[in-house]
């Protein structure tokens, strides 16, 4: 690939300047299926050793949550139906603990999610996720979903999960 072209990977601030509609997202299972951490990678661009790649191509937290709301629900042609809340779409969104907007872009992975409302109805995560708490999380269930006797035996520890993968219990 090239230093050069390294660089301009995942052009998410070329496509906002030219006007392009564009979303970030997960290739899970090659990434992890985590939107903070996913808008923390558009925002700061740090390497695995610390370096940032591609400083030109850095996106604001701003638009990084556009990016995985109103974004990704536009480039799968669902923006009528979801990516924000208005009357008429569904009311599935994350809770999140802190303000994304207020904390350090460099902590945006970070941010504890509170739970999920799922058709209006809500749900409390057991404790706290953090991001790196979901990546060792998948690991785990992808190791299980692998051998498929042992998917249906685990399958039943879980009585439902939410989009990080947090054990949720529906709040009375």
């Amino acid at each position: 690939m090239g230093p050069e072209r390294a660089e301009r990977m995942d052009a998410a601030a070329s496509a906002q300047r030219l006007g392009v509609p564009y979303s970030i997202h997960s290739d899970a299972p090659v990434t992890q299926l985590a939107p903070l951490f996913t808008a923390w990678c558009a925002v700061n661009r740090l390497t695995s050793s610390g370096r940032v790649l591609g400083e030109a191509e850095r996106i604001s937290v701003t638009d990084a949550l556009y990016a995985v709301t109103i974004g990704a629900a536009f480039t799968l042609k669902l923006d009528t139906e979801l990516g924000s809340i208005e009357c008429g779409k569904r009311a599935d969104f994350a809770i999140l603990e802190d303000d994304p907007l207020a904390v350090d872009p460099a902590r945006l992975h970070e941010v504890p999610v509170w739970g999920t409302v799922v058709g209006g109805a809500s749900f409390r995560a057991r404790r706290s996720v953090r991001g790196e708490e979901c990546a060792s999380r998948r690991r785990q269930r992808s190791e299980w979903r692998s051998n498929s006797s042992r998917r249906q035996l685990k399958f039943g520890q879980y009585s439902r999960l939410d989009w990080t993968g947090a054990e949720i219990e529906e709040r009375k």
